[in-house]
């Protein structure tokens, strides 16, 4: 599943997607599921560096990834066991997400600029 994991993680940084069971032939389906899931933990670490830079556009696509990932994972019936637990985790990671969100609205509200809205240091 670490291997799912980072092989998710490296195509999302680079194409923006999550890559098909397909694009990882040496995958079950269990251990495909085990690193997608664990790869939403990965994008909401990354999600709050990128909330620090204040990048909420970045934010935003991945809550809407992750929101993604849940309506196809409410498909699956996950008895209690490794992959429950883990479609639990990214039950938190979407809501750790909204709440990131919130945040990065409330500190917009309040004058704080985006990373868009940033001026550009002049170099001395």
């Amino acid at each position: 599943m670490q291997w799912a994991e980072g092989v998710v993680f490296q195509t999302f940084l680079r194409d923006g997607r999550v890559p098909r069971l397909a694009e990882l032939p040496l995958c079950s389906r269990d251990e495909y599921l085990g690193g997608v899931l664990d790869f939403a933990g990965e994008l909401n670490r990354f999600a709050v560096a990128c909330a620090t830079q204040r990048d909420t556009a970045a934010v935003r696509r991945c809550a809407a990834l992750v929101d993604r990932l849940m309506e196809g994972v409410l498909l699956f019936d996950f008895r209690n066991g490794a992959l429950r637990k883990k479609f639990d985790g990214l039950k938190y990671t979407q809501k750790k997400l909204e709440t990131l969100l919130y945040e990065l609205s409330l500190t917009a509200s309040l004058g704080f600029a985006t990373a868009l809205e940033e001026e550009p240091v002049p170099a001395d």
